[in-house]
């Protein structure tokens, strides 16, 4: 089968961050060990075609026309983004093009973030499954995000991308039910996330040089509001009271948001008397990152929108204990006490109190490997056979 994605974001030698980037990397690396012809069209710094992982690798970079700086002049630049992306979408339609010449596409697989395959979903008559792995509306409205011109415009392509497209799937329950709830969207097929360890020599000289030795919880993903990162920041100096030898890791780029230009600045300012026992290192590549989630005590995920997040895959397959929020798709996979906790979103004390109360547990690695072992349910096995019979299905509509 010749299989086309249409991403913003791909994980590449020099390109590792980005949820949208690992969820589909794991799904095209194992179709191609499977056999099947895999083709990525992502966005990039430079345009170029390369092979890497048994993957054909387009890369697709922009170059502004006259006619779009003239629209950014008469918008005062007030939606600049929603027409960088759908500039992206029609160059990407007509490289998808391309390839069904050369090639003969048989399915073409994007995402709804930024809406990348829009004009491919347009303008092709070929095969389309559109991926929900997030949703702008209710992802903005969780954290109270002021409705900008660009807001509504990419929330509204979005959602238009999503009715236009008859073959949507979802990760998880909560965005299928989500999907239903804001545009009564039917017959949304199930396909969870696959998880493996895409890396096989691991790096340790991060946590070397800045963790090791240290107890510590752990949160890693996007420093941004709809991850909770704010209401964990809250929630610390009473699990730094009752625990005065442990710390907390951040792993992820620093964030501008709502509360400040500086989300670590943010969470120093809440634990100023504990700021020695905050650590922040940035975003760091896989085989940096699993060292640093293998040492951690617990993983603290507090999420107050999310699908299936990448950060709680990656982390009860390597074994450990993780919090997570009720309804944001952890509680489809964690059972409170038995292979994870779970709390309230947004419940500051609630969150605090959860983890002081996991800390004391004696039995952390039998929920851990109770975790793992739940994660047999994402084996790519399993998952991306899932997928490959939904592509069949979808291509027989087709004809």
């Amino acid at each position: 089968m010749n299989i086309c994605f249409v991403l913003s974001e791909f994980i590449t030698k020099e390109s590792f961050v980005g949820g949208v980037a690992k969820t589909f990397y794991r799904f095209a690396k194992h179709l191609a060990l499977c056999g099947h012809e895999v083709h990525v069209i992502m966005h990039a710094g430079c345009t170029e075609d390369i092979k890497d992982e048994g993957m054909f690798i387009h890369k697709l970079s922009l170059k502004t026309p006259l006619w779009v700086n003239a629209i950014n002049k008469l918008t005062f630049g007030k939606v600049r983004g929603s027409i960088y992306w759908l500039l992206f979408s029609w160059e990407a339609s007509k490289l998808v093009k391309r390839l069904d010449k050369e090639k003969k596409i048989d399915i073409i697989h994007s995402c709804n973030y930024h809406y990348t395959g829009l004009f491919s979903l347009i303008l092709t008559k070929i095969p389309h499954i559109v991926q929900a792995v997030s949703f702008r509306p209710a992802w903005n409205n969780a954290i109270g995000m002021r409705k900008t011109s660009e807001i509504k415009m990419m929330e509204f392509v979005e959602s238009l991308y999503l009715r236009a497209s008859r073959n949507v799937c979802a990760s998880s329950k909560c965005m299928r039910d989500m999907l239903f709830k804001w545009l009564r969207l039917k017959n949304v097929k199930f396909i969870p996330y696959t998880f493996y360890t895409e890396v096989e020599l691991l790096d340790y000289s991060l946590y070397k040089s800045k963790i090791e030795g240290k107890t510590y919880l752990l949160f890693f993903g996007q420093n941004k509001l709809h991850k909770g990162i704010h209401v964990l920041a809250q929630a610390l100096p009473k699990v730094f009271k009752e625990f005065p030898n442990i710390y907390v890791v951040f792993v992820g780029d620093d964030e501008s948001t709502t509360l400040g230009p500086s989300m670590h600045e943010y969470i120093r300012a809440q634990n100023r008397p504990f700021a020695d026992r905050l650590v922040f290192t940035g975003a760091c590549p896989a085989a940096q990152l699993y060292p640093i989630i293998q040492n951690a005590k617990i993983v603290v995920l507090p999420s107050l929108v999310d699908s299936l997040p990448n950060a709680l895959l990656d982390s009860i397959g390597q074994g450990k204990p993780v919090i997570g929020t009720i309804g944001c798709s952890f509680d489809e996979v964690i059972e409170d006490g038995v292979n994870g906790f779970l709390v309230p979103m947004g419940d500051v004390e609630a969150l605090g109190k959860k983890i002081c109360e996991a800390l004391s547990r004696t039995d952390l690695e039998k929920i851990g490997m109770a975790a793992k072992e739940k994660m047999k349910e994402f084996a790519p096995e399993k998952t991306v056979a899932a997928l490959v019979n939904y592509y069949k299905e979808v291509i027989q509509k087709k004809v």
